[in-house]
């Protein structure tokens, strides 16, 4: 499907039965939270067991959806059927093509859930607490929300090394030599990267001392990641003296939960772990401009619980936005999305939010949580990842086990 970008009327909205008892303020809301994606005649859409985060309305044309064994029937625009969302369980329950040209508005589960619900988005007043932290909390939370909804949020960019090796690396037949002419422009990821190749984590035969040499070593896969991961400490930095003790622990709570998620993705042998590490380590990205918002707001830097209620509301719709904004795959920016949403279960088949979600929780063993969660055996996540026939004692025994490679992991990005 295309996407359009286009405004879309909140009267259109009506249309929907799902929109029945939204206020015009919600749907105005709701409105600029809408995509517009068009489909050529003959397109399939979804295919069954398919599992996204998103809800699609049929605006115009005409579907067809069929079933396993073979049943099926039209959808057409502003009939019955097009009133509710289109194969909205999942993982998705049948197969839809498009029979003639359509038109379909896309909108983000989460943020649509939660409007429905009445309990996480604002109404029309900056006084309006969803964060419910009152007062300057609320203020700072209607201003991120508003700068989301209005596409007005400044969003960190992806650091220019990290672009440049995406670029060279992506190119066609590109050597380790080229890949080491582009990272050698910083002597400090450089060295980074040849200290990498000759950790206890990828140690081989004999040391080495070249860019070129460690790229081989890595191969261009892992180099791409261990780049991202090392240009990434930057961005973890604010300019207020009351808030870098928070951007701090941010920073060294990431690494650690990146560093498990290596760890347990080499064992589990389902996971790439550079990528698991990468995954880990971006999970929380959504609360670096939140934190960046907030030296603007005194009260609020101050004061740590009121600010961890805009954080819980807004990270993870922000983290999306920004690791979409940074093309990463869409693997990435369901672990940004719903890194803290242990009951979450799409599909049979575990996949990098569950190694996050799983990291996340053993990253809080011995630290002053104050949030409640689950007990590790409760998450889902625990048994797709093959951990299930083990205790949650047993998990952190091996963990335990583990340490010197979850210190060596988390080193890797400290230093």
């Amino acid at each position: 499907m295309k996407q359009q970008a286009q405004q879309v009327d909140p009267e259109v909205l009506t249309q929907f039965s799902i929109f029945e008892g939204l206020s015009p303020a919600q749907l105005a809301l709701l409105a600029q939270n809408v995509t517009v994606h068009r489909a050529r005649a003959g397109r399939k859409l979804f295919e069954r067991g398919s599992t996204d985060n998103w809800t699609y309305l049929l605006l115009d044309g005409e579907l067809e959806a069929e079933t396993e064994d073979g049943v099926s029937w039209v959808i057409a625009a502003g009939s019955e059927k097009a009133k509710t969302p289109i194969a909205q369980l999942k993982p998705r329950q049948y197969d839809v093509k498009t029979l003639a040209p359509a038109r379909l508005l896309r909108i983000d589960e989460v943020y649509l859930g939660k409007l429905l619900e009445g309990g996480g988005m604002p109404g029309p007043h900056p006084d309006t607490n969803a964060a419910g932290s009152g007062g300057v909390a609320g203020e700072l939370f209607y201003e991120l929300y508003q700068a989301l909804n209005q596409d007005k949020l400044r969003l960190p960019s992806l650091p220019s090394l990290a672009l440049r090796i995406r670029r060279t690396i992506d190119a066609r037949n590109t050597g380790a030599a080229a890949i080491a002419r582009v990272v050698s422009t910083d002597p400090a990821i450089t060295a980074k990267l040849i200290k990498t190749a000759n950790s206890p984590l990828y140690r081989g035969r004999s040391p080495i001392d070249s860019c070129a040499a460690a790229i081989v070593r890595l191969g261009t896969d892992t180099t791409r990641q261990l780049i991202v991961s090392f240009v990434m400490r930057d961005l973890f930095r604010t300019r207020s003296p009351l808030l870098k003790d928070r951007m701090e622990a941010l920073w060294h709570n990431s690494t650690l939960v990146a560093a498990i998620c290596f760890v347990l993705a080499r064992r589990s042998g389902h996971f790439d772990p550079e990528k698991a590490m990468l995954a880990g380590l971006l999970h929380d990205i959504g609360v670096v401009p939140i934190i960046s918002c907030a030296e603007r707001y005194p009260d609020i830097a101050t004061q740590p619980d009121r600010l961890e209620a805009v954080v819980g509301e807004l990270r993870g719709q922000i983290g999306a936005m920004i690791l979409r904004k940074w093309e990463f795959p869409d693997e990435f920016v369901e672990a940004a999305r719903s890194a803290e949403d242990w009951n979450r279960n799409p599909a049979p088949a575990p996949d990098y939010c569950d190694l996050v979600l799983i990291s996340k929780l053993h990253s809080f063993v011995g630290t002053p949580r104050t949030k409640p969660v689950p007990a590790i055996d409760q998450v889902p996540a625990f048994a797709k990842l093959s951990l299930g026939t083990l205790t949650p004692e047993a998990i952190l025994d091996i963990l335990k086990a583990a340490r010197e490679q979850i210190d060596e992991a988390q080193q890797l990005l400290v230093d």
